[in-house]
């Protein structure tokens, strides 16, 4: 049953069904339910008045499936995918597809605008410049320090999608990886623990994985490039410390101040509002509702 949720012909259907719900409004098929979250929170951003049917699927993969099987036989269906280190694994893209230039959507859920209003607003930094400028720098080298720690994940994860080796699981856990505290960040896995932390069918040859951290160095800002999964689950646990750190006075703050907080607001939906649009995402959309 779980195999068959797969299948192309399963996502045909939730679209078909879609259909039926409206034959005018355009539908819009997502990877999950939490990248619908955060896209539609951007599409309101870019107009109010575009409407459209979500569908959600079951990944990437499905979404890549079906367009194998039905391409041209669905018209007003448009995808959202992230890029992660694959794309859309070497398929012509025909206008149909939105694909992220970062890693994922998640990565343009941590960004310095996002930080200064959750310091404002949920962290009661209101007015105090200092501190926030504080904290902004504290974050730029931590974020650095991150990337840094997450090099041999990312690696590996870049390695599995360009010789094509199955991940057979991974953690998800970032405290698995590292270890966060108010102003710095360290790696906490030893040399062959990558390895169980993700795991692959095939291990990589040595020369692969020095060729892969060679690229992904090539690819720029490692907090776009990288696992946006990864990056954000960073990003909210060290918002829960910096919380912790507000309430006690600690660094970086400089007195103690009650605080009702809790990162469970920090939705997806919470945090698109609040962040840059993804790059190419306004156009996207523009065009689609210009055709309508």
């Amino acid at each position: 049953m779980r195999s068959c949720r797969d299948l192309p012909v399963v996502l045909k259907h939730q679209i078909n069904e879609a259909r039926s719900r409206s034959s005018s409004k355009p539908i819009f098929v997502f990877e999950g339910k939490t990248d619908f979250r955060a896209y539609e929170t951007w599409i309101k951003m870019i107009s109010d008045d575009y409407e459209f049917e979500p569908v959600h699927s079951n990944g990437k993969d499905h979404i890549l499936k079906y367009i194998d099987a039905y391409s041209g036989e669905t018209s007003s269906v448009y995808f959202f995918v992230d890029r992660d280190y694959d794309g859309i694994k070497g398929r012509a893209n025909s206008g149909d597809v939105f694909c992220t230039a970062s890693y994922s959507f998640e990565n343009y859920l941590v960004a310095e605008e996002v930080l200064k209003s959750i310091l404002v607003d949920e962290l009661g930094c209101m007015g105090d410049h200092q501190t926030i400028s504080k904290v902004i720098s504290i974050f730029d080298g931590m974020s650095s320090d991150f990337c840094v720690a997450m090099q041999d994940a990312n690696a590996r994860l870049y390695v599995a999608a360009k010789y094509n080796l199955k991940r057979v699981s991974i953690e998800d856990s970032v405290s698995k990886f590292v270890n966060i505290t108010c102003t710095s960040v360290q790696k906490s896995y030893e040399g062959e623990s990558i390895k169980e932390l993700i795991k692959l069918a095939e291990e990589p040859k040595q020369e692969q994985l020095a060729f892969a951290k060679t690229e992904l160095e090539k690819l720029g800002n490692a907090m776009i490039v990288h696992r946006g999964k990864y990056i954000l689950k960073f990003f909210l646990a060290w918002i829960d410390k910096l919380a912790k750190a507000k309430r006690s006075g600690h660094e970086p703050f400089d007195r103690a101040e009650p605080l009702n907080f809790s990162t469970a607001v920090l939705t997806e939906r919470s945090l698109a509002v609040r962040s840059p649009l993804p790059c190419g995402l306004k156009k996207f959309i523009t065009t689609i509702f210009e055709k309508t």
